[in-house]
């Protein structure tokens, strides 16, 4: 994928002139980079959205649900960091020029892991639920992701300001929340997730409970 920028269009923007396009895009970026000129009304929205999500997580699944959700953004966390130190950005891959220099690309946000936290119960036990077949689950994965990256990468954008990830190059849309030129990574991920399902998660869980049993016991709980 080139490494240029690109606007973004979707198919909200199709009948739009270059003008809007850019005037469009100009009022999003600036909603990004100066979230401290926003209103009072907009620094409430997000804590109250923050704490609805969380209390509707909380609600609707149980310990071992959390547990999962838990393991599956901390394992993604990881994997974004390694991700980004041997890929650069979302723009394509660029090797390192040192040990260092790979490093100090590597990163992730919290944003990213609240919000694996928030989906995992939909994005995982419930797709599991309703998609039996783990060929077809591994097939279906990039629209599990996309699906996942326009619903939180639009919430991040318009109500925090900010954004956990931004694609750019080729093949991009959504105001950079999604790229076609993925597809391939979220098939492997898709493949690599149930090998964690089986082999992972539920000695995550079964540790956590176990942790969480004995604390209960000896009354720190």
């Amino acid at each position: 994928m080139s490494a240029q920028r690109r606007r973004p269009t979707t198919l909200s923007d199709r009948g739009r002139t270059p003008k809007v396009d850019e005037e469009f895009e100009s009022e999003l970026e600036v909603h990004v980079r100066q979230p401290e000129q926003r209103s009072a009304f907009a620094i409430a929205l997000k804590w109250t959205t923050f704490v609805v999500f969380s209390a509707l997580w909380w609600q609707n699944t149980l310990l071992e649900q959390r547990l999962r959700a838990l393991a599956i953004a901390c394992w993604f966390a990881g994997m974004e960091f390694w991700w980004k130190v041997f890929t650069g950005d979302e723009t394509g891959v660029h090797l390192p020029h040192s040990v260092g220099h790979a490093l100090s690309r590597g990163r992730t946000t919290i944003e990213q892991f609240f919000t694996n936290v928030w989906w995992a119960p939909l994005g995982t036990d419930l797709y599991f639920a309703h998609v039996p077949w783990m060929s077809a689950r591994i097939i279906l994965f990039p629209l599990n992701v996309w699906l996942f990256e326009l619903v939180w990468g639009y919430y991040l954008l318009l109500v925090w300001g900010k954004r956990a990830w931004h694609y750019k190059g080729n093949y991009t849309y959504f105001h950079g929340n999604i790229a076609l030129g993925y597809l391939p990574v979220w098939w492997f991920l898709g493949a690599l997730h149930e090998f964690l399902s089986i082999y992972y998660y539920p000695h995550v869980v079964q540790l956590g409970v176990q942790l969480i049993t004995a604390l209960y016991s000896a009354g720190y709980l």
